[in-house]
């Protein structure tokens, strides 16, 4: 079903999902996500699946045969399907035993595609308390996006590539430091670390803003050299482009494989929107909604606070 939020008209696609209890009845459901469309807008299944995906969903009781868990993460695979960020008690079914074996399982799940979490990017499923019900209920909150803060420094590989960074990076060595051996080289590793990110800033340059600007620029040329194909220069001017945007889309590429840490993939064709997507899939993970604390742990927090107080007040 294709849905639409009210406040910005942002469409997306809603699977509400209610699994047979037997593998083979299951089967086609998962036959029938994988025929969906990829229609390009972002799509959330949701609901219970009433299988696991791992081992380590459950507790207590038999295992499920691993045919239908290989099943369920076929289809997830096929669609490229993945769990959405969640807070709360994820062993969202229970067969609500007081005397006999307690059976806990994660039956309940919401999974989205790269496409929503590229329009939602801090989105999350909550998974609220069963009450009455033998099934948590799932929320599903659309936030904005939290703030990150300062980002920490990070050396991209393909700067390397660069012969003008190790001119900068010896420059900034070279400075004079006084002190101690140690400090000298926190200080000096400091020096080099401000100096790099002014090299990118100016010299180097964003690739992800330099991208679009050549991808435009290259067009411009390529329709010249259509309406004009004897002109040599033009046509020398394009390739020369080409070539350049070539590289710079690489090296995107390698600096987005650095960021998502997947190295499995090669470079011989480019994987950026992968890349993007996987970015955009860790930074959702990343992000923490809220901490839940038992009273012990409270309690021995607070303790750790107040000795962290004495100790300011005493060295004050």
């Amino acid at each position: 079903m294709v849905a639409q939020l009210l406040h910005t008209n942002k469409e997306f696609l809603i699977s509400a999902i209610y699994a047979h209890n037997y593998g083979r009845e299951r089967r086609r459901l998962w036959e029938s996500l994988k025929s969906i469309p990829n229609s390009g807008l972002p799509w959330i299944a949701c609901g219970d699946f009433n299988i696991i995906r791992f081992l380590g969903e459950k507790f207590g009781g038999s295992c499920p045969t691993r045919e239908d868990m290989e099943d369920f993460n076929d289809c997830i695979d096929h669609c490229s399907l993945h769990d959405l960020n969640s807070v709360g008690e994820t062993l969202s079914w229970s067969n609500n035993s007081r005397t006999g074996d307690l059976k806990l399982r994660k039956l309940d799940r919401a999974l989205v595609n790269d496409g929503w979490i590229s329009a939602f990017p801090a989105s999350f499923v909550k998974y609220k308390s069963q009450n009455i019900s033998d099934h948590s209920p799932l929320v599903i909150f659309l936030q904005e996006e939290l703030p990150n803060g300062p980002k920490p420094f990070r050396f991209f590989n393909v700067w390397l590539e660069d012969l003008s960074i190790y001119e900068t990076v010896e420059r900034a060595w070279k400075e004079k430091v006084s002190g101690s051996p140690m400090y000298r080289i926190t200080q000096k590793l400091k020096l080099v670390k401000e100096a790099i990110k002014i090299w990118n800033k100016g010299i180097f340059g964003r690739v992800d803003v330099k991208l679009p600007v050549i991808r435009r620029n290259l067009e411009d040329l390529q329709a010249q050299v259509k309406a004009n194909p004897s002109n040599l220069e033009l046509r020398e001017k394009a390739d020369d482009l080409k070539e350049f945007f070539i590289l710079t889309a690489r090296q995107e590429e390698a600096i987005l494989r650095q960021k998502t840490r997947n190295n499995w993939l090669t470079r011989r064709d480019t994987n950026s929107q992968f890349f993007h997507a996987a970015v955009n899939a860790r930074r959702n993970r990343n992000n923490i909604y809220g901490l839940q604390l038992t009273m012990e742990r409270l309690v021995l927090t607070l303790q750790i606070f107040s000795m962290l107080l004495s100790t300011i007040s005493l060295a004050s």
